[in-house]
């Protein structure tokens, strides 16, 4: 798809991609309250991971959820962008000039904080404590899990590129 003539969205729009349980929806909470944004009608809109090409309609909705207005900053925190490869791409696509924010954490804390969420709600499909789950992964040959390898070279590559701060 050709790089637009015109930005779907006029002004500046801020886009969010975190991973889960990073504290993207209290990020944006807090920024709707915020004199400088517009709160959204959805927080979590996922457009820009539609697979395919865009239709006029599609491309109306989703200026329809953001509700942008002139001289306040749009808001699309979406934490699929996070592992979606055509989100990246469709934001240099359809915005000006965004405003990209990218929230991390560390994934072991995640991945507990989750585990928690997941036992509260009664949801958790895994009866092993959260230690014994660790364990079994630590013991397991990462290098050669398929599960990993993504998010290992994605990591290798930032790093490479000096985008990493230890």
């Amino acid at each position: 798809m050709p790089i637009r003539s015109m930005p779907l969205i006029e002004g500046k729009t801020l886009v969010i991609a975190g991973a889960q349980k990073a504290a993207t929806t209290a990020i944006f909470h807090l920024l709707c309250k915020h004199s400088q944004f517009v709160k959204p009608f959805l927080k979590e809109p996922q457009f820009l991971s539609i697979a395919g090409e865009l239709t006029e309609d599609a491309e109306s909705w989703y200026r329809s959820v953001l509700k942008p207005q002139t001289g306040l900053i749009t808001i699309d925190a979406s934490t699929s962008y996070m592992v979606c490869p055509i989100a990246a791409r469709r934001v240099n696509e359809l915005f000006e000039d965004p405003l990209i924010l990218i929230i991390l954490r560390d994934p072991v804390q995640r991945a507990y904080s989750s585990y928690l969420e997941l036992w509260k709600r009664g949801r958790n499909f895994e009866s092993r404590a959260f230690d014994d789950i660790i364990a079994t992964l630590e013991s397991t040959d990462l290098e050669s899990s398929r599960f990993q390898s993504v998010e290992r070279q994605k990591v290798l590559e930032a790093g490479e590129a000096g985008l990493l701060n230890y």
